[in-house]
């Protein structure tokens, strides 16, 4: 008899950047890979080695931007399934867990690294879900329903 295989959840986090600027608007934080037209949240894939999902954000927040943070100090905000190109045709999907932090304007030593090329800031008056990868539209949802619920700020 054949045992029955199910698929499986492949866990990933992705970091909201938040970045409060001096005249007391928002900044998002976003990452582009090379050879990618468009933007991103940075963050990758949960590591067997990490204790938790907040530990994975923070150790992924750091590979990506050179941002240094404790879990204490990342928001968890949701989770949603992520459309992966790499699994389309796979029976495994992948799950991103999305966290937030915020930083102060005088935060310094932000740099791309790892797989990430480019980092930039996007002002939260003008941004839009078209500055990003349409694979992370879904993480764009639960970011922005956050700043809904909170009154953050107005997003254009």
């Amino acid at each position: 008899m054949q045992e029955k295989v199910y698929p499986n959840a492949i866990p990933t986090v992705d970091i909201a950047v938040l970045r409060l600027n001096a005249d007391q608007t928002y900044s998002l934080l976003l990452g582009k890979k090379e050879n990618e037209p468009k933007w991103r949240f940075v963050g990758g894939f949960v590591d067997a080695d990490d204790s938790s999902y907040e530990s994975a954000a923070v150790r992924e927040l750091f590979e990506e931007t050179n941002l240094v943070a404790t879990p204490d100090e990342i928001r968890y905000l949701g989770s949603t399934k992520i459309d992966d190109p790499r699994y389309r045709n796979h029976k495994d999907k992948i799950i991103t867990h999305l966290y937030l932090l915020e930083i102060p304007a005088t935060t310094a030593d932000i740099q791309p690294k790892d797989d990430i090329k480019a980092l930039q800031w996007f002002p939260l008056t003008s941004f839009s879900t078209e500055e990003v990868m349409e694979v992370h539209h879904p993480i764009v949802t639960l970011f922005m329903r956050y700043l809904q619920l909170n009154n953050t700020t107005s997003i254009a």
